[in-house]
């Protein structure tokens, strides 16, 4: 894999630095402290993947949209994936000082090896076009698998058909919590419609979707698969930030958050999106599944 950075400007370089930094930091301060499983935890490597990696990024402020950086983290321990707060402080600490927004995945060295192995597009992609950044475990990332056309189809048909019929259930829900004027639970329930559109596009496009309910995230992993995605949930304009911020604070404030308030208008405009983020996936979806015939 290439260690270099040098193709990204000197300011792009330096927020690299940052993050590298950052990440080591907070990930040394929350888990080397004491006796468990976590102690004596490791980063094994940070690769930085994505437009940035392939020299691709985006900046449109016409539109609003600027190109995330995109980080895959590998541990050594399966629990270290699922220390959300770690990588939350890290994420929270490098956003105040990094412009473009900052997206990061973490799996074990072992999984990313099985995903590659499988044939995910997504992570055999980082293997061939992704940088690192930093590593102490020196072995190399596995080597693609070869499934057939036919199982990457059979495969994709699957994952279209699960999670496109979800995601068209929880929007009928959600139309059921504004007729009844339940607008907190509404957006929840918009919310798990538009997690499943996202998650229904990246396993058919890529094989693969993390294990995140965060919107932000989804989103920024669909555009780097297609830029019609800028599309769905533009950020021009400050209300209509405002409204993805709503719908992204939705899986827990809408639920547990007594503050948490949204209107019908703002809803009524993040329905429309939805929907052309279902438009977009059921067309793209369907051109994959037919390029395997």
């Amino acid at each position: 894999m290439k260690t270099s950075i040098e193709h990204l400007p000197a300011s792009k370089r330096n927020d690299i630095k940052t993050i590298v930094t950052v990440l080591r930091e907070e990930f040394e301060k929350n888990v080397n402290t004491g006796k468990g499983d976590k102690n004596k935890g490791k980063i094994q490597k940070i690769i930085l993947f994505g437009s940035h990696a392939t020299g691709k990024w985006v900046k449109d402020p016409a539109n609003g949209y600027i190109s995330d950086y995109d980080i895959l983290v590998i541990v050594n321990k399966e629990k270290l994936v699922e220390e959300y707060k770690i990588w939350q402080i890290a994420e929270d600490r490098i956003e105040l000082r990094v412009r473009p927004p900052l997206n990061i995945i973490v799996h074990t060295l072992s999984e990313v090896n099985d995903f590659i192995h499988q044939g995910q597009y997504f992570f055999s992609d980082i293997r061939k076009q992704g940088i690192i950044l930093f590593e102490t475990d020196k072995r190399e990332l596995s080597l693609p698998g070869n499934l057939t056309p036919e199982e990457l189809k059979e495969i994709a048909i699957k994952d279209y058909e699960y999670w496109f019929n979800r995601a068209k259930n929880f929007y009928r829900f959600y139309e059921v919590g504004v007729e009844e004027k339940m607008y907190a639970d509404a957006a929840f329930l918009l919310h798990q419609a538009a997690e499943r559109f996202y998650s229904c596009l990246l396993l058919v496009l890529t094989n693969y979707k993390p294990n995140s309910h965060n919107l932000k995230l989804l989103n920024s992993l669909a555009i780097s698969q297609n830029e019609r995605i800028t599309e769905v949930f533009p950020q021009d304009k400050k209300k209509h930030r405002a409204c993805f911020q709503l719908l992204k604070k939705a899986y827990v404030d809408a639920r547990y958050s007594r503050h948490y308030e949204i209107t019908k208008e703002q809803l009524t405009w993040l329905a429309q999106r939805v929907e052309m983020l279902k438009e977009i996936t059921e067309e793209l979806c369907m051109e994959r599944i037919e390029e395997y015939e």
